[in-house]
């Protein structure tokens, strides 16, 4: 069952990404659908510590809000919106 839009290819990059142990597709969904409503810019964000290139990477994702009830009744959704990308990490540039 698809939970959010483009799933097959955010759990592709999100397996290749990030060290996802013993994690089965269902446990890796279920923690994303719960951060999504409360991420900022709708973005996943996998730490350093859990990446296996040691980089923080954005999973990028778009809300989508829409009314197909007759009734008026309104949902919303999450669509994965592509390409995983490296954050810029900020060092002091000083000696």
């Amino acid at each position: 069952m698809e939970i959010f839009g483009n799933q097959a290819a955010f759990l592709e990059d999100y397996k290749r990404i990030v060290k996802t142990k013993d994690m089965t597709d269902e446990m890796i969904i279920d923690k994303v659908a719960e951060s999504l409503p409360t991420a900022p810019n709708f973005q996943i964000i996998a730490t350093s510590d859990e990446t296996k290139l040691g980089q923080r990477i954005c999973f990028p994702f778009k809300q989508e809000i829409c009314s197909t009830d007759p009734d008026g009744v309104v949902t919303t959704r999450y669509i994965y919106v592509g390409s995983p990308f490296e954050l810029d990490t900020k060092t002091d540039e000083q000696p």
